[in-house]
């Protein structure tokens, strides 16, 4: 796993998660392969993966 792996999530973002209210679109698998791409910045980290606005910012290209 690379370093921004998901150790280095915001707490809210990890109780979201483990709580299961992050986009069905934001899978395990799919979580693992955004990993190597994730922001170090906790509010980048929310944009990138869609916490807070409704919306994903996944594009295609990381598509399961």
């Amino acid at each position: 796993m690379s370093s921004a792996g998901p150790h280095s999530l915001s707490p809210d973002m990890v109780r979201a998660l483990l709580e299961g209210r992050q986009s069905i679109e934001l899978t395990p698998t799919r979580l693992l392969r955004l990993s190597k791409d994730l922001p170090h910045d906790w509010s980048e980290q929310r944009h990138f993966l869609g916490f807070g606005d409704g919306r994903s910012k996944i594009s295609g290209r990381n598509a399961l």
